[in-house]
């Protein structure tokens, strides 16, 4: 009983240690490698951490720059939206009905295939 005690705690002081030890190593050189950008051979990434606090920069980058000029890109499109809808309420409908009808005439002129009357 005595040896299987021993053992157990042989177990627990070196073996999960080492696998402890090789575990945060592996995790280091996996997320803080300096040379991120090289490609290695063996077809893991390395350097993620900075990947990542790269990809954090330019997100926050581009958030400022489309907070702040979000808020007059949305006036514009109001404003834009406004014009149209002031544009199309104040055109006489017999306009509309004038500019359709050139259209329709200039679209017949040009046309390849014209259908004829029947």
């Amino acid at each position: 009983m005595g040896a299987f005690f021993s053992t157990l705690a042989n177990f627990f002081y070196t073996v999960i240690p080492q696998a402890i030890a090789k575990f945060f190593i592996m995790l280091g050189e996996r997320l803080f490698a300096p040379d991120f950008w090289n490609k290695f051979p063996d077809g893991k990434n390395r350097g993620v951490f900075w990947m990542y606090m790269w990809w954090c920069v330019k997100i926050s980058v581009y958030l400022a720059i489309f907070s702040i000029g979000g808020i007059g890109l949305t006036i514009l499109g109001i404003i834009y939206i406004y014009f149209k809808l002031y544009r199309k309420l104040t055109t006489p409908k017999n306009k509309d009905e004038d500019e359709r009808e050139k259209m329709m005439e200039e679209e017949k002129k040009y046309s390849y295939y014209q259908q004829e009357d029947v």
